[in-house]
């Protein structure tokens, strides 16, 4: 559940990891095109669920790299959501907790509500390159299942 009880650091990856990450490179525009086409269509799916909110658009001098697409659910309805999902056999993540929460930072920590409140709130969705509209259509079933 990304709950770390002390710093690690590795900032090494393996020649493998190295090699496969070059040969992506020439297709990062692709990957980064799809992966915000794949959030649209979430957001087209389900911008009629209540209680569903999607991250803010961006100044138009800005471009989002959608690495994961997600959503804001209200908290008492997260877990819900994501066990509903697994019986649906569909792979949604909670959002990583926030540092101030986590041991290893206890001793630097501040009152941090707005990460408190986003890794509450949080859902990452499928966005991998099998997505698509029936997968989407589904995601939004467990939503709207669970909201409505």
């Amino acid at each position: 559940s990304y709950w770390h009880e002390r710093v690690g650091f590795n900032y090494r990856i393996t020649n493998l990891q190295a090699a496969i990450g070059h040969s992506q490179l020439w297709r990062i525009d692709g990957i980064l095109a799809r992966n915000a086409a794949i959030a649209r269509m979430y957001e087209n799916a389900m911008k009629d669920i209540p209680g569903v909110s999607f991250p803010p658009p961006m100044d138009a001098r800005c471009a989002p790299v959608v690495w994961l697409a997600c959503v804001q659910v209200p908290q008492e309805a997260r877990n819900e959501i994501l066990s509903r999902a697994l019986e649906a056999r569909l792979e949604m993540r909670p959002f990583f907790h926030s540092l101030s929460s986590l041991p290893p930072y206890e001793a630097f920590a501040a009152h941090c509500p707005n990460s408190a409140h986003l890794a509450a709130t949080g859902i990452n969705l499928p966005t991998q390159r099998a997505v698509d509209e029936q997968v989407v259509a589904r995601v939004a079933e467990v939503f709207r299942a669970v909201l409505t």
